[in-house]
């Protein structure tokens, strides 16, 4: 019975983890190339992106305008680089 506990609580937080990924490298880098600045990164964005994205990271920062915005940037986890999103 022990077992059956450990193993679906194991099998809790695998879920919470896989849910819950961030880029920050990514994100970081993805913001500065399309101009952004005063980037502050707020960790993960629930709902934020598509199925196919691996992960999701919130930000606040000054668009390229100087406007100031948040957003997510949703990144691929092979073959989809990192988007920006508002």
């Amino acid at each position: 019975m022990k077992a059956a506990i450990y193993a679906a609580l194991a099998c809790c937080v695998l879920v919470l983890w896989a849910l819950t990924r961030t880029n920050e490298s990514g994100a970081a880098r993805a913001l500065e190339s399309a101009g952004y600045t005063n980037v502050a990164l707020t960790g993960y964005a629930w709902f934020a992106c598509s199925g196919d994205d691996w992960s999701q990271t919130g930000f606040h920062a000054l668009g390229p305008t100087g406007v100031a915005t948040t957003g997510t940037v949703c990144c691929g986890l092979i073959w989809k680089n990192c988007t920006v999103r508002h």
